[in-house]
Parts: C-alpha cells; structure tokens; sequence
C-alpha cells in the first residue's frame, strides 16, 4: 500500500491522504496548537506513520503575493518552512507544484469565470460527493484547506 498526500500549506491550510489502491481517503486542518502556531508535532507524528506505508507528498508551491502584509507573509513562510522541514528531515519524497499545474488539471470541465476557490469546491464535491470538508463539527461552511489539499492529493494519485 501507498499513501499520497497533498498539503495546502498555511495557518488555514490542510493536509489529505489517499490510500492506495484503495482510494480511502483523510482530510484535516492544519492542526494549531495557539494563535499563529501550528502543530508541527502532530504533522510530523503523522507523516512517520504514513512514511512506513510508503509516503509521498505533494506540496502546493506558494510565494509571496502582492498586496499581502508584511506580517502576515512572514508567519506564512514560517509555517511553510516548517512543513518542508519536517518532510525533508524524514527525508519523504515530494513534489512541490503550482497551483496553476494542478488546478488545469483537476479543473478540467468546470466553467473558467469562477473564482480558483469556487472551482476549486465545485471540483472536490464531483470527486468526493460524501465529503462535507467541515473542519469541525460547528463549521458552518468547506475548509478552504482541507479542500485544496485533497485535490493536490488527487492530482498526486493520477500522477502515480
């Protein structure tokens, strides 16, 4: 068995896995443990345990966008250097891709006026029709995150 697992890197982001061959899947926020903080233990707990059931990890490749604050970019890129951190240093095979590789991709057949994020949903609810993509059970709308990452952990399944 394998695991593929796709990140949306980012305080809000998420993390998926799909099973190989048998398409079961997980999907998560990324877990905080305070404000501004996330929980590089628990992310590095699962990728030790998923590395075992050979792991391999599709990353979406970000930088900085205009417009966005300074602060703000910065504990971006904290958390997405942590993310890379933890993978290399379990030395995991991975891929980083752009959003505009995966996205043609799994985007196909969706009408090109919407916004990246309502095609994103419309794409992931065609996928996986059972998933609400609720990051808790109080959340009222989709985790953003939890739906970028199981697509970016599609796209890595029909990479394989």
């Amino acid at each position: 068995m394998s695991i593929i697992c796709g990140i949306d890197p980012g305080l809000s982001g998420g993390v998926a896995a799909i099973s190989l061959p048998t398409k079961e899947y997980e999907t998560w926020a990324t877990p905080l443990i305070a404000k501004g903080e996330i929980d590089m233990r628990y992310i590095a707990k699962r990728f030790r345990y998923w590395k075992h059931q050979g792991l391999y990890i599709y990353i979406e490749k970000v930088h900085a966008m205009p417009g966005q604050g300074v602060s703000s970019m910065f504990k971006f890129g904290k958390v997405y250097g942590e993310v890379l951190g933890a993978i290399k240093s379990e030395n995991i095979p991975h891929t980083l891709i752009t959003p505009q590789k995966w996205q043609k991709e799994i985007f196909q057949g969706i009408e090109t006026k919407l916004k990246p994020k309502e095609k994103a949903l419309i794409a992931a609810k065609r996928l996986f029709p059972n998933e609400s993509f609720l990051a808790t059970p109080r959340s009222r709308k989709p985790h953003d995150g939890m739906v970028d990452a199981l697509l970016l952990a599609e796209y890595g399944r029909r990479q394989t």
